[in-house]
C-alpha cells in the first residue's frame, strides 16, 4: 500500500483498518468480497489522481491480495456485521461506515464525502446516507441481500428488488434527497436488474447500466456476459471502454457533488 497511511478506527462496536491516501474532498472506498485486491487499489488510485482524498477500510483479508475464496473465509469472521443472506435488515456495520464519514469530513476540503460500495458493500453506501455528512454516494452492483438458485422463487423476487437496507433505514436514507449514482452490468447475474430499479424509485438517482458483452479488438477483449465488478475487476485502462466510461462517470458525479466549492 505504498503512498498510503495505515491507521485503526473503532467507532465503540467495530475497529477495521483504514488506508488513506491523496488530498482533496473525502471518498470512502468500501471493497468487495475479495477485500483489497490490485483493482480495488487501483479504483482508489484513479480517484486520487482524480484529486480526491480516498480512505480504504479492510474488513477482511490483507492489502493488496486477490482472493475471493479467502475473502468468503473472512466474511466467516465479520458475518455479524453484513447481513448476507437476511432481507429487509441494514448490515449493522453500516454505523460503522457513518461514523468513519464524520471522522473523515473535511469542510475545508469541500462541502461532504462521498462513499463508494461495491458488491458486498453496494448496500452500505446507500445506508451511508443517513449520515448528513455524507453528501454523495454510488452504489456499485449492489449484491446484498444474495440471490441464489436454493431460494425458493416466491423468496427470491422479493430479493431481486432489496438494497441491504431495513425499510426504516431506507426511508431515513431517502429523505436525505442524497444524489445516489447506481450502476451494474446489463446481464449481472448478482445483481438483479430490480435492485437498480428500486434505488431509481427511492432516491435522487442516476442509474447507469452498463453493456455485459462488447466487439472489441484483440488488446480490450469483450466483457463476459456473467462479468460482475465494474470498477474493478472487468475495468480495462482504455477510454473507450465500458467500464473505463463507467469509471469516469463515477468521478464526475463526486467531482460535480463534492467539488462544488472549487468549481
Amino acid at each position: 500500500m505504498d503512498g498510503f497511511e495505515e491507521r485503526r478506527f473503532d467507532d465503540g462496536r467495530f475497529a477495521h483498518t483504514v488506508f488513506k491516501g491523496g488530498s482533496g474532498p473525502p471518498v470512502i472506498v468500501l471493497h468487495e468480497v475479495a477485500g483489497l485486491s490490485p483493482t480495488t487499489v487501483a479504483f482508489a488510485r484513479r480517484l486520487i489522481e482524480a484529486h480526491f482524498s480516498v480512505h480504504l477500510p479492510m474488513f477482511f483479508g490483507r492489502p493488496e491480495q486477490n482472493g475471493t475464496a479467502r475473502g468468503l473465509l473472512g466474511l466467516l469472521c465479520v458475518r455479524r456485521e453484513f447481513s448476507l443472506l437476511r432481507l429487509g435488515k441494514t448490515s449493522p456495520v453500516g454505523s460503522w461506515v457513518r461514523a468513519l464519514a464524520r471522522d473523515v469530513s473535511d469542510p475545508a476540503a469541500g462541502p461532504g464525502v462521498g462513499v463508494v460500495g461495491m458488491c458486498l458493500t453496494g448496500g452500505l453506501a446507500l445506508a451511508s446516507i443517513i449520515e448528513p455528512a455524507v453528501h454523495a454516494a454510488v452504489s456499485a452492483h449492489p449484491g446484498l441481500p444474495a440471490v441464489t438458485p436454493l431460494i425458493p422463487p416466491p423468496l427470491s423476487r422479493r430479493r431481486r428488488g432489496s438494497v441491504d437496507l431495513s425499510a426504516s433505514d431506507l426511508d431515513r436514507a431517502a429523505k436525505q434527497d442524497t444524489p445516489v449514482l447506481a450502476l451494474r452490468f446489463r446481464h449481472d447475474p448478482v445483481c438483479p436488474p430490480e435492485r437498480l430499479d428500486t434505488i431509481g424509485r427511492c432516491f435522487r438517482a442516476e442509474l447507469q447500466c452498463v453493456p455485459a458483452t462488447l466487439e472489441y479488438d484483440e488488446v480490450c477483449p469483450p466483457i463476459p456476459r456473467a462479468a460482475h465488478s465494474v470498477l474493478t475487476k472487468e475495468y480495462v485502462d482504455d477510454l473507450n471502454h465500458p467500464t473505463a466510461i463507467a469509471s469516469g462517470k463515477v468521478v464526475a458525479f463526486l467531482r460535480e457533488h463534492l467539488q462544488q466549492q472549487h468549481q
